[in-house]
């Protein structure tokens, strides 16, 4: 009965442990999305509406690389890339063209974070 009981309670204790830590990531990754957002939206003058989707949108991103990252199989690297297309093409739909490109250039580093005007 002992041994049952410490079992169970270390099991409990695990299980919280790992629900804490879901907890933490989950919460970085949010806070990423929001700064990576906001930054953009200075950069690019998109709207509040834009910005909200772009963010629930780079969330839900991040959870579905960490998830496809900590897998151990060996297609990982491609879901990753099909993850990165799906993306891409949920940004061409949230932003104009003009924004679109404007987020793609920063984003590959192709001209510097400074606000974009043309």
């Amino acid at each position: 009965m002992k041994k049952i009981f410490l079992l169970s309670l270390t099991l409990f204790a695990f299980a919280i442990v790992t629900f804490a830590q879901s907890n933490i990531i989950t919460d970085a990754l949010q806070r990423s999305a929001q700064a990576k957002v906001q930054e953009m939206q200075q950069l690019i003058h998109f709207d509040n509406n834009q910005a909200n989707q772009l963010q629930t949108m780079q969330f839900q991103f991040l959870l579905n690389v960490r998830n496809a990252e900590n897998r151990t199989f060996s297609n990982s690297r491609r879901r990753i890339e099909r993850l990165q297309r799906e993306r891409d093409t949920a940004l061409q739909q949230i932003l104009t063209r003009e924004q679109y490109i404007k987020w793609n250039a920063i984003e590959n580093n192709i001209i510097q974070n400074i606000p974009v005007r043309l």
